[in-house]
């Protein structure tokens, strides 16, 4: 992670709420983040206890 950290903009203890994906990019929206962030990709980390919860949204949705 730290190699990668080193060519990219790490964002730490954001809320997110939805996630969209397509040909443009990755559009991360935060809460309260306004219109969000855009980049190529993303790795985003969450709990699975949060991915159950359904508490971010992804466009289009993850396969089940």
């Amino acid at each position: 992670v730290e190699g990668l950290a080193a060519y990219s903009e790490v964002l730490l203890q954001r809320e997110v709420v939805r996630v969209e994906h397509g040909a443009e990019g990755v559009r991360v929206l935060t809460k309260g983040g306004g219109d969000g962030l855009l980049a190529d990709a993303v790795l985003l980390t969450v709990p699975l206890g949060v991915l159950k919860a359904g508490a971010v949204k992804f466009a289009p949705p993850l396969p089940s």
